[in-house]
C-alpha cells in the first residue's frame, strides 16, 4: 500500500508494553508534509516509522525512497529507550532478509 499504490505517505508504529508487541498506532495520507510528521511525533516516546519520501534528482526526474526511522528524543527515558533500541534491531534484521 505505502509503495506500489502510494496510498500513505507514512505509517507511525508504537511500543506497547503490556503485550510486549509493536503496533500501528496511525497511518497517513499523501497529503501531509514532513513538517505535519514531525510535529506528530512525541517528544517524549519512541515511536518507529515507515516514510516514502518523494524528490526530484538533479535530471529533474521524479523519485520516491522509503525510510525506516526509529525515533527517539534525548528527553525520552532512559529505560525506553533501551527497549526501543531492543525493537530496532529487529526491525533492521527483518527487513534485511527481504
Amino acid at each position: 500500500e505505502l509503495k506500489v499504490r502510494k496510498t500513505y505517505h507514512f505509517i507511525v508504529f508504537k511500543i506497547e508494553e503490556k503485550q510486549k508487541q509493536v503496533v500501528v498506532e496511525k497511518v497517513v495520507e499523501p497529503v501531509q508534509s514532513y513538517e505535519d510528521f514531525t510535529i506528530s511525533l512525541p517528544a517524549d516516546e519512541c515511536r518507529y516509522v515507515v516514510y516514502d519520501f518523494d524528490f526530484v534528482t538533479k535530471e529533474n526526474c521524479q523519485k520516491s525512497r522509503i525510510f525506516f526511522i526509529a525515533w527517539h528524543l534525548d528527553t525520552t527515558r532512559v529505560k525506553r529507550k533501551e527497549i526501543c533500541e531492543l525493537f530496532s534491531v529487529v526491525f533492521s534484521r527483518l527487513s534485511s532478509k527481504d
